[in-house]
């Protein structure tokens, strides 16, 4: 975790969030997915949370407002699986939702998401 105490700030740290993912998912998926596959993947959900702008990039101002942000979950897998092929990675949808309830299990660790029933939609 990284979290910025002088900013009062959380910021993602792809490492420990691998960590995470790694420990949480199934021995099956771990043959198959590579840490370095993984990692893809989850790079793949930032650019995409990125462009929606509720991850913002290095630099950018903070937003004017502070309030809850819901999450198409079937959107987001949607566009993670779809640059997924783009990169030669397939995965199933089964497999993508391990990685993201692995990596959320990383958020709610780090104080950033309480309930998922408040995040998704």
């Amino acid at each position: 975790m990284n979290y910025k105490k002088e900013e009062n700030k959380f910021e993602f740290d792809i490492e420990d969030a691998l960590d995470i993912v790694l420990e949480n998912i199934s021995e099956s998926l771990k043959s198959k997915f590579t840490r370095e596959l993984v990692k893809i993947v989850l790079e793949l959900e930032q650019v995409y949370l990125e462009e929606l702008g509720i991850i913002l990039p290095e630099g950018a101002p903070e937003p004017i407002c502070n309030y809850p942000i819901n999450v198409d979950w079937d959107e987001l897998k949607y566009q993670i699986a779809f640059r997924a092929v783009k990169d030669d990675i397939f995965i199933t949808e089964e497999e993508l939702d391990q990685i993201l309830d692995a990596e959320t299990l990383y958020l709610q660790i780090n104080g950033q998401i309480s309930d998922m029933d408040d995040l998704l939609n």
